[in-house]
């Protein structure tokens, strides 16, 4: 079975990278204040002799403070990279999903792109011969709800303790709608006209969604073949030809930002 061309547009920035760069930045860093610390804690010992106390009082206030600053470095570098591995994890996903599309169709992920003044940064962008479709995927879990059109929706889950959370997050198929104008505005100038349909995909299995979407705004893990059938069955006043599709990818990957 021949299956979807897959291109990963900016490898350089993917979350994979983003996740790489912070451990190796900001770990450096808290490996260095655990040093320095480690350091001033040895020179106690031999500086009871011929130092004041205020002077060991001062060093050692000095390597607890280093200590303590490695502590809470070490903290933010786990969340970020719990968020990051988080998001990876949810994207790696959609890209398994839409491996499996026909070889008439080609995914690009990680699409960062820069249009007059506007930046839209898609997960995957699948380019087929029914059109364009950009897709935002979300490792959310919980109950998500609220209204289709709504900025916000509201995230609610259950965290261990048994403690509900509640929290707004910006509502991804508003956010993909934004990008859907991006990519209109760049094939207009190339003369091509066609569907670009701005999609959802909640990656995590511990989703539910209470939000009155539209057939084909968003699908869940549990609904992935459907979500395949969907791509390909949507129909399209303006077909695209093999050609325009290369022209069309060509001109997104003009716009990418590295």
């Amino acid at each position: 079975m021949c299956l979807a061309k897959m291109i990963k547009a900016n490898p350089q920035n993917s979350l994979s990278a983003q996740r790489d760069k912070l451990i190796f930045g900001k770990g450096a860093l808290a490996a260095c204040s655990f040093m320095a610390g480690l350091i001033l804690t040895v020179m106690i010992p031999s500086l009871l002799i011929r130092s004041k106390y205020w002077q060991i009082a001062v060093i050692a206030a000095t390597a607890a403070g280093f200590y303590i600053f490695c502590f809470i470095l070490c903290r933010q570098i786990k969340k970020q990279v719990d968020i990051l591995n988080s998001g990876l994890s949810g994207e790696n996903r959609g890209v398994q999903l839409l491996r499996d599309l026909p070889a008439n169709y080609t995914v690009v992920s990680d699409l960062n792109l820069q249009h007059n003044g506007y930046k839209s940064q898609i997960d995957h962008c699948v380019i087929g011969p029914n059109g364009i479709f950009l897709i935002e995927t979300k490792n959310v879990a919980g109950m998500v709800s609220g209204e289709r059109n709504s900025v916000n929706l509201t995230q609610s889950r259950r965290l261990k303790g048994g403690k509900m959370q509640k929290k707004e997050i910006y509502n991804p198929l508003k956010q993909t709608t934004g990008h859907a104008r991006t990519v209109e505005n760049i094939l207009k100038e190339e003369g091509i006209h066609t569907s670009i349909h701005p999609m959802v995909y909640f990656s995590n299995s511990y989703i539910r969604l209470n939000v009155n979407f539209h057939r084909g705004d968003a699908f869940v893990p549990s609904k992935s073949a459907e979500m395949l059938k969907y791509i390909q069955k949507c129909k399209c006043e303006k077909p695209l030809t093999p050609q325009q599709q290369e022209t069309a990818r060509k001109a997104l990957l003009r716009y990418h930002q590295k």
